[in-house]
């Protein structure tokens, strides 16, 4: 089991080492990937479109309605600790369960 997530370094306010470090911390132990963390907007732009994520990622209410409003830069681990505690965590993963989709990723083939 591990977590996913979509950062990319500065492409949001909230998006800082700082706060990479801190979610680390948060986790518990779980490994945690980010796929597109070595990618540029455009580079991820294009796979989200190539992959059919694209139109609902880019909706203003995509994200997780965990999150507030004004995300900070600089993450305070206690907070965030606290902040993970008051969560419904199980039924935020039964709901997010839900809705699943299996999406198969292939890469493409080289020309011969």
């Amino acid at each position: 089991m591990g977590i996913v997530l979509g950062d990319a370094i500065g492409e949001q306010a909230s998006q800082t080492l700082r706060n990479i470090r801190a979610i680390d911390s948060a986790v518990r132990g779980l490994p945690v990937l980010r796929p597109l963390l070595c990618y540029e907007k455009p580079e991820t732009m294009a796979l989200a479109r190539r992959i059919g994520t694209y139109e609902i990622s880019a909706r203003p209410d995509a994200g997780c309605r965990a999150v507030p409003k004004r995300p900070t830069t600089a993450a305070d681990l206690g907070t965030v600790l606290r902040a993970e505690e008051a969560l419904d965590v199980d039924g935020l993963v039964e709901e997010a369960l839900s809705g699943l989709k299996v999406v198969r990723l292939s890469w493409p083939k080289k020309a011969s």
